[in-house]
């Protein structure tokens, strides 16, 4: 919890490629959604209202269902990264429905 006068930290990602900590947790077996989960550090019901996703699809998605660009692009604002890394985490092209 802040206490008076503290400013929030700042979250920044680093560029996408092997160094990147959810790519490292994908490399080594998780799945591309719950590897965001864990590094971004948001429960689900917060990323659920952020993101405009709703739960149930969350669970969906994260069975491997695919996602759509609207999904995508609401999942990563509400992880303050930019989509194209969301995407490229993907793995699987074909997970994303255009």
């Amino acid at each position: 919890m802040r206490r008076k006068g503290e400013r929030r930290i700042e979250k920044t990602w680093p560029a996408w490629g092997p160094g990147h900590p959810v790519a490292h947790n994908i490399a080594t077996g998780g799945h591309w959604l719950d590897a965001w989960i864990m590094q971004a550090g948001v429960h689900l019901e917060k990323l659920s209202r952020l993101s405009g996703v709703p739960m149930g699809r969350l669970a969906a998605i994260a069975r491997g269902d695919r996602l759509t660009r609207a999904e995508l692009n609401g999942l990563a604002a509400a992880w303050k990264v930019d989509p194209a890394q969301v995407e490229a985490s993907l793995g699987d092209p074909l997970l994303l429905v255009e």
